[in-house]
């Protein structure tokens, strides 16, 4: 997506979708928590990865990109990853090595993002992986995550949905159409939060603490708490099994040739 086009998925939205400003005119008069009582404190946020070490299993950070609240690009940057990548992933992360050739580095980037992020709420579709890349603390009070908000959830069967088939089949609108784009996905985050935004809000104020929702860091694989299947060491070394035996096979075939 060009960053120039900063309202461009907002024009794809479906008419039914209002995203002028919130109105609470409507709701009783109380302060609600998150950004409903002032826009500018809302920002949404996606990040882009390479992968690094053997069969490019590692996740690197190699792109940032944050919106506003109207969906307009504050923040759209690469980041020089601190290992050598090994996989680009260019098909699904939309990353080239020249992106990266003269990108700033971790640590710059790292403070550019805690100095834009400082005070607001945060929106984002499985936050837990942004900030973990990021080597950033959010405090859960700040976060909206939009994969894990119960009413999204509620419709896929208390699974949380991606955001690809999220923004599709409930607002009609077409995203990752080969490639992911950071900056696309960061608006799209804030057009589903926008949607929901004053009937969370409220959640959040009537339920406290208890409406604060946590990725559940826990292992599919392992079935072990503690940890994300892509920090698994016995998926990684499963996967790298599987990717010596495909190159094995396609050796033999060669040879066969």
């Amino acid at each position: 997506m060009d960053p120039n086009e900063t309202n461009s998925l907002y024009k794809r939205a479906p008419p039914s979708l209002d995203f002028s400003p919130a109105d609470t005119s409507d709701h009783e008069e109380k302060e609600l928590l998150g950004p409903t009582s002032n826009e500018k404190d809302c920002v949404a946020i996606d990040c882009e990865m390479v992968g690094a070490g053997d069969g490019g299993l590692d996740n690197e950070l190699a792109r940032v990109s944050i919106v506003d609240y109207g969906g307009k690009v504050i923040m759209d940057t690469f980041v020089k990853p601190r290992k050598p990548v090994t996989d680009y992933r260019t098909a699904v992360s939309g990353v080239h090595p020249e992106d990266l050739k003269d990108a700033p580095d971790f640590k710059t980037v790292q403070n550019q993002v805690k100095r834009t992020l400082k005070g607001k709420f945060v929106v984002g579709h499985s936050l837990y992986f942004d900030f973990r890349s990021l080597k950033i603390f959010c405090p859960k009070e700040l976060k909206r995550d939009t994969a894990l908000y119960p009413v999204i959830r509620a419709m896929w069967n208390g699974s949380s949905p991606s955001l690809k088939n999220l923004a599709f089949f409930v607002f009609g609108i077409q995203i990752q159409d080969g490639i992911h784009d950071s900056v696309e996905d960061a608006m799209a985050s804030m057009i589903v939060y926008r949607h929901y935004e004053i009937q969370w809000e409220e959640y959040i104020l009537l339920q406290g603490s208890k409406a604060v929702f946590e990725e559940q860091i826990f292992c599919y694989y392992c079935r072990r708490n503690g940890h994300m299947k892509y920090d698994c060491d016995a998926w990684k070394k499963n996967q790298l099994r599987r990717l010596a035996k495909q190159e094995s096979s396609s050796e033999n075939q060669e040879s066969s040739t």
